[in-house]
């Protein structure tokens, strides 16, 4: 499972930070010389406004030269950009998820890369939960404390296989949006430089500050998972090696505490894109609502073949409870019925009397 997780990962930063690199370096020339283009532009018209009021605002020529200097150096590549810009985005997930994960988990998770510590994380619990189906015995299944522990067991490993592989995922594919936004970078930084097409260029920030954020919360959401998992999983391998207990009662409490961490967890990773959107200001969709929809209709159909399967074997009964119920709403309804029928009688007998009084 670890070799599986670091070689996803590797294999996804490898195509996009090369992929990104190389669509960037095409980009930069076509890029460049179209705002050398727009800049020229720009200068005849100040050097046009200039002639015709026979004077100069030198404030607003430097500012104008300071100005294409930056977003030049930003466009075509330049040490702006190779030594600070790129650097920053491209490494950012990387530093701020490993000093968050170090300073919750305390290093127990956290050695060996970031990548190497949701595979940790992931194989610690898969190891635990294992080793706790390993003391299961006959007479416990038949007192009923086995069956418990099986089943507080799967629902821990679906609970931890769901939140590590929705927190990869959604690092993942924020790994790859940043590549896009950093591969066409060149093109969206070109609109700084007019204001007609500066929301192009403030787009791209609020895009790339968004995925920032959102790789933040995520490493944050995973972090205080690993930070409340560590105690309860160390139990367990106390547990299971005997030093605490051997009742597997026990165990099973300790994996449904864990199970619920977990599921707490999973929810904390679907509310960060939410609040990614509301501070980075941009709306680009993580998949998490079909995934939402996904998981609602699943834990739907899973809830009716367990009541159905449950309620198998009373079909009569329920059949007959139905029947008894719809009769006893029928002699319910039947006296209001009655009584409607009485009176459209006595109206008709109250009219006939009054035509025959009037004869």
């Amino acid at each position: 499972m670890e070799s599986v997780i670091i070689e996803i990962d590797n294999t996804i930063d490898v195509l996009v930070l090369s992929g990104a690199t190389q669509v960037f370096s095409t980009l930069t020339t076509p890029s460049a010389n179209l705002l050398v283009l727009i800049a020229g532009a720009a200068l005849s018209l100040f050097a046009a406004r200039c002639l015709f009021r026979r004077s100069i605002a030198f404030d607003d020529f430097l500012f104008f030269v300071a100005r294409f200097a930056l977003i030049y150096s930003l466009v075509s590549g330049g040490a702006l950009w190779t030594s600070y810009v790129f650097p920053f985005i491209s490494q950012y997930g990387e530093a701020v998820g490993s000093a968050i994960l170090s300073g919750f988990t305390n290093s127990a998770f956290s050695t060996g890369g970031l990548v190497q510590s949701f595979a940790t994380f992931m194989q610690v619990n898969l190891d635990a939960i294992f080793g706790a189906f390993e003391v299961i015995s006959l007479g416990s299944v038949l007192d009923g404390s086995g069956v418990f522990l099986i089943l507080a067991g799967l629902i821990a490993l679906v609970a931890v296989i769901v939140l590590v592989g929705l927190a990869f995922s959604f690092i993942l594919v924020s790994k790859v949006f940043l590549g896009i936004l950093i591969a066409t970078a060149p093109l969206f930084l070109v609109g700084m430089f007019l204001k007609s097409t500066s929301d192009i260029a403030n787009g791209w920030v609020r895009g790339v500050s968004l995925l920032l954020v959102f790789q933040t919360l995520v490493y944050g959401a995973l972090g205080v998972a690993m930070a409340a998992s560590f105690n309860i999983l160390r139990k367990v391998d106390d547990a299971v090696s005997g030093a605490s207990t051997d009742n597997p009662a026990d165990l099973a409490i300790e994996l449904v505490t864990l199970s619920l961490v977990s599921s707490l967890s999973i929810v904390i990773v679907f509310m960060c894109p939410m609040i990614a959107r509301a501070v980075g200001g941009a709306n680009i969709s993580f998949g998490e609502n079909r995934i939402g929809a996904a998981a609602t209709a699943g834990a739907a159909a899973a809830a009716g073949f367990i009541g159905a399967a449950i309620s198998g074997g009373n079909k009569d009964a329920i059949g007959g409870a139905s029947a008894a119920q719809e009769s006893a709403s029928t002699s319910t309804k039947s006296p209001d019925a009655d009584y409607k029928q009485i009176d459209r009688e006595r109206g008709r007998q109250t009219a006939a009397r009054h035509s025959n009084a009037q004869r």
